[in-house]
């Protein structure tokens, strides 16, 4: 991060920079954010939630920044962990852990809802292989241990969904004050 930047700005930045490439085939990296997070706001979720699900594909950002190409790479490059270890730095777990476990958490779905696999998309299933494919009992239970594990369903449910090519309800600096008021410490900036 540049260090005369507030993590907002740097945020916000990065969404400037790189949100409006393509995400899907009709929706960009910014509206599919801010459709996830407009999905966990209208279904009443906390503040940290929400942000859960501004910020889950942060680490496809991230790795765009880095100029690595994840559409034509062999390989998973954990872009979930990535954006979590970057925002661990200026937010707590309730927001930080969902986007950790997002990609898990479309594991678990395969795993417990025989109809999810037909819903994914070929990349999603390429992906989902990448990834290491459903659960296995052991992998569910581990899981289902962490305190967040719902809220990653959860978001991973609005991921699903946030691919409205016709959204256009605002953009990442409506949550600009939102993402002021969660972060861990006050920035000197």
């Amino acid at each position: 991060m540049n260090s005369l930047k507030s993590p907002v700005e740097h945020l916000i930045q990065l969404y400037g920079k790189y949100g409006r490439t393509k995400y899907t085939e009709v929706v960009t990296q910014e509206s599919h954010a801010v459709q996830a997070a407009y999905l966990a706001e209208k279904a009443g979720e906390e503040k940290e939630v929400i942000l859960s699900a501004l910020l889950h594909d942060l680490g496809h950002l991230l790795l765009q920044e880095q100029k690595i190409d994840e559409l034509h790479s062999p390989r998973d490059h954990f872009h979930e962990v990535l954006g979590a270890n970057y925002l661990n730095e200026f937010y707590t777990d309730a927001i930080v852990q969902p986007v950790a476990l997002h990609v898990e958490a479309k594991r678990w779905l395969c795993a417990t809802d025989p109809n999810y696999m037909s819903t994914l998309s070929p990349a999603s299933v390429r992906s989902l292989e990448l990834q290491g494919g459903p659960f296995t009992e052991t992998e569910l239970e581990e899981f289902q241990g962490n305190r967040y594990w719902k809220a990653a369903v959860s978001l991973r449910k609005w991921d699903d969904q946030a691919k409205d090519p016709y959204f256009s309800n605002y953009s990442i600096t409506h949550y600009k004050d939102l993402l002021e008021s969660c972060l861990k410490q006050k920035s000197p900036f």
